[in-house]
């Protein structure tokens, strides 16, 4: 079969960073249709309403967003490891907010920011889409509404592989060591 505009199937992933808010009701017409305030309150409840769990004492304001299925938060090797990251940085546990996307999976920048207070974003192994953010490339930092982001792949690769520390390193060195 081939490829046709009027055809296209999308991941469940794709689709909820294309529309993170709900967009069917249990009626047919869609929140605020008729009443546009009452669209705005639906939006406000819905990020009033959503929790964000998060490990790590947050006094820096540096969100480290990461995903895994089995956990709260992080497996314990992979806690270990980034608390070494961490050290290398001159950080503590402390500094930041860690938070699972895998309990978190329509959370958006602008969610984080607003109940983290977040000004430094840390995506490991997390599809920056998939939470508000701009696409980017792996081993890169941006800016993005008010705030820094890194982009890496997860922290079991970088563990393990060696091209992939050094492709970290810098960056975090630029964002906390040369200030």
């Amino acid at each position: 079969m081939q490829a046709d505009i009027n055809n296209v199937q999308l991941s469940a992933p794709l689709m909820a960073a294309l529309y993170p808010r709900l967009i069917i009701t249990g009626s047919t017409e869609a929140p605020g249709a008729t009443d546009p305030e009452a669209a705005i309150e639906n939006e406000t409840a819905l990020t009033a309403n959503t929790t964000i769990k998060s490990l790590g004492g947050n006094q820096r304001q540096i969100t480290i967003l990461v995903t895994y299925p089995e956990v709260q938060h992080l497996p314990e090797p992979v806690f270990d490891y980034l608390v070494k990251i961490l050290d290398a940085c001159k950080l503590t546990i402390n500094d930041v907010a860690i938070v699972n996307t895998y309990n978190h999976p329509q959370v958006t920048q602008h969610q984080f920011t607003a109940q983290l207070n977040s000004r430094i974003f840390l995506l490991f192994g997390v599809n920056p889409l998939q939470h508000g953010f701009a696409d980017m490339a792996y081993f890169s930092v941006q800016q993005q509404n008010n705030a820094t982001v890194l982009y890496a792949t997860s922290l079991n690769d970088i563990e393990h592989i060696v091209a992939q520390k050094k492709q970290l390193w810098p960056l975090l060195q630029h964002l906390f060591l040369h200030k």
